[in-house]
């Protein structure tokens, strides 16, 4: 069984409360990249896979030396600091690599005292996605001459990594509070997360709408003088 991994807005919000009438929302784009840029952004997510290898290795040593387990932030952050860095990653980005496998900890020992089968995050992994808080990215927007980029911090005394998306986004720049790099299938992407206002809607108490399970259409909605498939989730029927 896998074991059970913290959402993104977890890792990107660090407790701060949404403001009233925002929600949270993600946004994944594709990065275009040249080869060098490719190869550099692939080499962050190694290392961020070093940084959750940390995390094993310094678990299973403590079992080997009988030590108790010291799971936490608080326990975790000196030793990896201690370790050293984590090639071109920042010090926070690498600690939001840690942050993720302590919150996993937790949560499988949580489930584990309520009678549940979880595993363990020990499973070492390759590419893990590194995630920049805000501040710690700039995001420019698109003009008519160039697309929008993202310009990332790295360690200290290296150049910061800037990708260009495939495409525009949705979010207004100054909402977006963090950016994850991933890659899926030997292509890089980027969420992004960001506050969005709620948009309230004026309903209107005397319409009234009829729904036809159709033949070519699972389900048809019309109300008025405007009609609308839609197609019902997997394992539904009209």
């Amino acid at each position: 069984m896998k074991h059970p991994a913290p959402s993104l807005a977890s890792v990107a919000f660090h407790g701060v409360e949404v403001p009233a009438g925002n929600v949270i929302r993600s946004y994944r784009v594709k990065v275009m990249s040249t080869r060098a840029k490719h190869r550099r952004a692939t080499a962050m997510l190694v290392a961020a896979g070093d940084a959750w290898s940390f995390c094993i290795d310094r678990f299973h040593e403590r079992i080997r030396a009988r030590l108790p387990n010291a799971n936490s932030l608080v326990q975790l952050w000196p030793d990896q600091k201690a370790h050293g860095p984590f090639g071109d990653l920042s010090a926070h980005c690498a600690q939001d690599v840690t942050k993720t496998w302590s919150a996993a900890y937790f949560e499988s020992m949580r489930r584990r005292k309520l009678g549940l089968r979880a595993a363990l995050p020990l499973k070492k992994r390759s590419l893990v996605p590194v995630t920049w808080r805000k501040g710690e990215f700039t995001l420019l927007p698109s003009t008519a001459q160039a697309r929008a980029r993202f310009v990332l911090a790295t360690t200290r005394r290296k150049e910061n990594l800037v990708l260009v998306l495939f495409h525009d986004h949705p979010y207004d720049p100054d909402l977006v509070r963090s950016v994850r790099l991933i890659s899926q299938a030997g292509e890089l992407f980027l969420d992004l997360t960001a506050w969005v206002a709620v948009v309230p809607v004026k309903l209107d108490l005397g319409a009234t709408a009829g729904v036809d399970p159709g033949i070519i259409h699972p389900l048809a909605v019309a109300c008025g003088k405007e009609q609308s498939p839609a197609r019902l989730g997997p394992g539904i029927s009209g």
